[in-house]
């Protein structure tokens, strides 16, 4: 079959699908006419979409793709592009074909996607399409899909524009809807999460053009991720068209824009020119559909549906849904105003609004799914700073009363330093909104705390989205990431991925950088790197040769010293680290877990004790309660582990205080007990980034039941996993009850051998 042919087929098929399934049989007849070979080619691709359950990854989502890669024997699979190979046909559509590839230099899964030949063959829209292409590359939001490279095959494999973005498996909200109406609730949190994305992506710019249900993926954990970012610009047509023009276009070109005419805004359909405003409308369309199961525009033909989008109101929605209620019926409706000046004038109004719908409509399911920090109100950038720094004094001052330990200078680490000012001269962006989000960022990224961490990221996506070039900003982007996976969740690979992409943009930007140095080696020390101490101990040595006040890789750096048991280098870090900055909490309880490995228990707890716990919950808490309990103070050790469970519960136990409890209870002789906690912090802290200090606690554990094969399986465990802390192991009064055991001295022998190895190196 030739090109053209399937290019016929690819066209009416998009617009087929655009249509009611009553409307399609008419749409078919009108446009085929006696050509039987061509409906039926059509009807074919319509009866495989209607089975397929997903976009990408899914069981069936393949089928329409691997149908047009047969009739076209174009198929690339198995093809290299660079050091991409392709492994399957996933999905297809007038915007090009998608492939799961595998990244071989990286060694990740990839969808690579190459784009039609009819949208590449004008260099003006190639142009344009790179430009906008490279702009969405920048946008950095856990709601949007993150295209890694843009680029273009060798003439040898024809040519071909493609792009490389992370693979997500999931469902489109296509296939979600086929089964049904979505739960009102879990619709308004999907919409917000595209707001979300939405709104980072105007902020920086940029207008999707083409929100709809295809473009939209829901992950098994419930993200959102937003597709095609930066792609739709490259469907529109190079001038303006005149209404009467616009319905044939959109008749007999589907595969460009007119193919998703349900979803333009009025603007969009009439070839006007549109901004931010457009997406608004479209997510108004989607929301509305998810919730009635039906689109609020519909018609037996385009141009009926154009005339419906152009003139009609759509019907209520209650109509569709009785529970739905009279305000999400005006939020919906302010989206969905003709007039663009009618609608929301912002993404982030738009969250606002969906957050205060009353809580009558939220579910269970709804609640519990992962949603955006909402944004405040458009209003002046003047205002609004002043409005941010009022909220971070009074939140300062809350907490500064709540805990009453919480250093009153710390507010102030969210101004620059003159230190850091002359550290950041070069790279400091022209945007101050971006360097303020900076700033901020970076203060809620020193706090190890879930809530903070989510808060930094946003803020620090927020920035590099509105400054692409700022190199600092990339850095400390990929640090935040970093803790994500390594304290919080551990399960989703992609925050490392992400934590990657902004070290290597960091670098490019700036390779003199000291943070981006201080960045990878904070990445570069994680479970999944198997912790090299000496590569990690390598950049933040460059960092701090770069810019020795950065206390952050002080902090790091004694981080690792501490692990490998070189306690004297890591307090000469640290005490250089709060000398310099006497509110530098996280170097200031690094000294008192310095002074509890080294066996000085009184002093460990008196530093410990400086130390506010939300600097890291689980650390601060876990080693006080340690110093407590080797003092033979177990009343008091168990009330701070019962302390921390009740305040911090699940999310931050990563495993810690279950080891402490086993421990407990086996130096009560509680040896069932014991064995239930361990089970239990091995369940708990699978993964988790500091898994090997649970494991040595276990460890402990099982030496005090005098149970030594386990006690040294777990000691081996520890020191394999990023914890070969030699002077811990042969001091530790808690492991003398397995001393004379030959395998105890064995891996004794062993580690001390590679504790000189890593002192000669220091």
């Amino acid at each position: 079959m030739n090109p053209d042919r399937w290019r016929q087929i690819g066209q009416l098929y998009h617009t087929a699908l655009e249509l009611e399934s009553a409307a399609r049989a008419a749409f078919l007849e009108a446009t085929c006419g006696d050509d039987s070979e061509l409906r039926r080619e059509v009807e074919s691709l319509l009866h495989a979409h209607e089975q397929a359950d997903g976009f990408i990854a899914g069981k069936v989502a393949g089928v329409v793709a691997e149908m047009a890669a047969q009739q076209r024997n174009t198929s690339f699979v198995g093809r290299s592009l660079g050091h991409y190979q392709t492994l399957s046909l996933i999905g297809a559509g007038g915007m090009g074909e998608v492939y799961l590839a595998e990244d071989t230099r990286l060694g990740r899964k990839v969808a690579l996607k190459l784009l039609p030949a009819a949208f590449t063959q004008d260099r003006e829209r190639v142009r344009r399409f790179k430009q906008e292409a490279r702009a969405a590359s920048s946008l950095n939001h856990p709601n949007i899909l993150t295209i890694h490279e843009i680029g273009e095959a060798s003439a040898a494999d024809g040519g071909a524009h493609y792009i490389i973005s992370e693979f997500v498996e999931g469902a489109t909200l296509r296939s979600m809807a086929r089964g049904g109406r979505l739960d009102i609730g879990k619709a308004t949190v999907i919409a917000q999460q595209v707001a979300g994305a939405l709104s980072v992506a105007h902020e920086a710019g940029i207008v999707h053009r083409d929100i709809k249900p295809e473009n939209v993926m829901v992950r098994p954990d419930g993200l959102v991720k937003v597709l095609d970012f930066g792609l739709a610009k490259l469907t529109e047509t190079p001038a303006p068209l005149a209404d009467s023009e616009a319905s044939t276009n959109m008749s007999t070109a589907p595969g460009l824009v007119m193919g998703t005419v349900s979803y333009m805004s009025p603007e969009q359909a009439r070839g006007q020119k549109v901004d931010h405003r457009a997406d608004i409308f479209s997510l108004g369309v989607v929301l509305y559909e998810m919730l009635a199961g039906r689109r609020p525009f519909e018609g037996a033909t385009m141009s009926d549906v154009i005339a419906a989008l152009l003139t009609a109101e759509p019907p209520p929605l209650r109509q569709y849904r009785a529970e739905a209620t009279a305000e999400l019926e005006q939020v919906i409706g302010k989206c969905l105003a003709k007039a663009r000046e009618a609608r929301y004038q912002s993404a982030a109004e738009l969250i606002v609004e969906l957050k205060t719908l009353p809580p009558g409509i939220q579910t269970k399911e709804a609640t519990t799914s992962r949603v955006e920090v909402p944004m405040p109100r458009p209003i002046s950038w003047r205002w609004l700073s002043i409005a941010a720094t009022a909220l971070l004094l009074v939140v300062g001052l809350v907490s500064l009363l709540s805990w009453r330990r919480l250093p009153a200078a710390q507010p102030d680490q969210i101004k620059p330093t003159s230190q850091e000012q002359a550290r950041t001269a070069n790279a400091r962006p022209s945007n101050p909104k971006a360097y303020d989000d900076y700033l901020r960022g970076r203060f809620y990224a020193n706090r190890q705390k879930k809530a903070d961490n989510e808060t930094a990221i946003m803020m620090l996506e927020r920035s590099v989205a509105l400054d692409p070039d700022f190199a600092a900003a990339h850095a400390e982007l990929a640090q935040a990431y970093v803790w994500r996976f390594f304290l919080f969740t551990p399960g989703e690979k992609q925050w490392e991925e992400k934590a990657f992409v902004e070290v290597e943009k960091a670098l490019a930007l700036d390779k003199d950088s000291a943070v981006a140095h201080q960045a990878l080696g904070r990445l570069l020390w994680t479970p999944a790197n198997h912790f090299p101490h000496e590569k990690a101990i390598k950049e933040y040595r460059r960092a701090l040769a770069l810019d020795p006040s950065l206390g952050e890789a002080q902090n790091q750096l004694a981080l690792v010293y501490n692990h490998i048991g070189a306690f004297d280098h890591a307090l000469q870090e640290l005490q250089n680290a709060v000398t310099a900055n006497p509110t530098n909490n996280l170097a200031q309880f690094r000294i008192g877990e310095t002074l509890l490995f080294q066996g000085k228990y009184e002093q460990a707890l008196t530093a410990l004790r400086k130390s506010p716990r939300e600097v890291n919950p689980p650390l601060v808490g876990s080693t006080m309660a340690m110093a407590l309990l080797h003092l033979g103070r177990r009343d008091e050790a168990v009330a701070i582990v019962e302390e921390f469970l009740k305040d911090y519960p699940g999310d931050t136990d990563v495993g810690l205080f279950t080891s402490i409890q086993a421990l407990i209870a086996a130096l009560d002789g509680r040896e069932n007990k014991a064995e239930d906690k361990i089970r239990s912090a091995m369940e708990r802290g699978k993964g988790f980034g500091h898994f090997h200090h649970t494991a040595y606690n276990i460890a402990c554990a099982y030496a005090v039941m005098k149970k030594a094969e386990e006690a040294i399986r777990w000691l081996q465990a520890a020191a394999d996993n990023g914890f070969p802390c030699y002077p811990l192991f042969e001091n530790d009064p808690y492991l003398d009850h397995i001393g004379k055991d030959p395998r105890f001295i064995a891996l004794m022998a062993k580690l001390k051998e590679q504790s000189e190895r890593y002192r000669a190196t220091l």
